[in-house]
């Protein structure tokens, strides 16, 4: 049996290195807030429902998308309302937008720009008109 003092010495010494632990796992630096730029894309969409267009991509030429399903690398959303219906439009990687005005579809694209997973959509008509979406669980 260890005597009171031996005691408070060895309970003192855990709760010392606790909260140094503790500190040392809090102080890690502050992230920059980016700021935030939407492309002007309000007149490019014509209609509700689901579409895409082309513009260049953050680091080279307008991507070649097709019909048939496009994969891209979801980086940005934005949502705004646009003639009394709410668009959400993503950002890949790769340029252009992708949008819709389908709430379920929504669900989806929101949930790929949270984690910047792959989506691919199914377009069926030369105009980027979609109407089949897949997600990916990776980057």
């Amino acid at each position: 049996m260890l005597s009171k003092p031996i005691w408070l010495s060895i309970v003192s010494v855990v709760a010392i290195c606790g909260l140094l632990a503790v500190s040392v796992g809090q102080s890690k630096p502050q992230v920059p807030v980016p700021s935030v730029q939407v492309p002007d894309v309000m007149s490019k969409i014509t209609r509700p429902g689901n579409g895409a267009g082309l513009s260049p991509a953050k680091n080279g030429p307008s991507p070649q998308y097709s019909t048939g399903w496009n994969t891209v690398h979801a980086t940005d959303c934005y949502g705004l309302y646009i003639s009394g219906y709410y668009f959400l439009i993503l950002y890949p990687q790769e340029g252009g937008y992708w949008y819709t005005t389908d709430p379920n579809f929504q669900h989806v694209m929101s949930q790929a720009c949270q984690t910047n997973n792959y989506i691919a959509f199914y377009a069926y008509d030369n105009n980027l008109d979609w109407n089949q979406i897949f997600t990916f669980y990776y980057h």
